[in-house]
């Protein structure tokens, strides 16, 4: 009996390997050359499509807020970030990427704050002083990946969750 499903299963094996990579995989490794390649836009299309296919694939999830981060689309991205860290916690990069596009989102909010007349000056002055210590957050501060970059308003980083931009997935 056990024979016989190895046997199977061997076959089984054989006859995918014959037929070359699943389609999946296929559009998985597309994905990632776009991805690699600085072609966001295209990237972000693959990985939207490859959430939809596999819902339950944290890494794919991780890639589509990085691209939507790196297309400057913050609300989207702490979606899909929320989205990969639902379905594993333990990704740290992916934690740290929905910190920074938060404060992303917090300092442009408080920059648009910071311009409110009359009345509300004392509010505008407030959200100067924390848009100031948002920014202090968010400028200056060495990449994770320890390769130099810094971040700064308006660039989000580039970490990869447990996938770094110099391995493929």
């Amino acid at each position: 009996m056990i024979r016989a499903r190895r046997a199977g299963i061997a076959a089984a094996c054989l006859l995918l390997s014959a037929c070359g990579p699943p389609q999946f995989l296929q559009s998985e490794q597309r994905a990632a050359r776009a991805y690699q390649s600085d072609r966001m836009p295209v990237a972000l299309r693959r990985y939207a499509r490859l959430v939809k296919t596999i819902p339950g694939n944290p890494l794919f999830w991780a890639r589509l807020g990085n691209c939507e981060a790196l297309l400057n689309d913050t609300g989207a991205a702490a979606r899909a970030y929320t989205r990969a860290l639902s379905l594993r916690p333990d990704l740290v990069m992916v934690r740290y990427n929905l910190a920074r596009v938060r404060l992303e989102e917090a300092y442009l909010t408080l920059s648009g704050l910071g311009k409110l007349p009359g009345r509300e000056a004392q509010l505008g002055a407030r959200a100067r002083t924390l848009r100031q210590a948002v920014r202090t957050l968010l400028v200056g501060r060495r990449h994770p990946e320890g390769d130099g970059r810094t971040g700064a308003p308006g660039s989000s980083p580039r970490a990869d969750t447990a996938l770094s931009r110099k391995t493929s997935p």
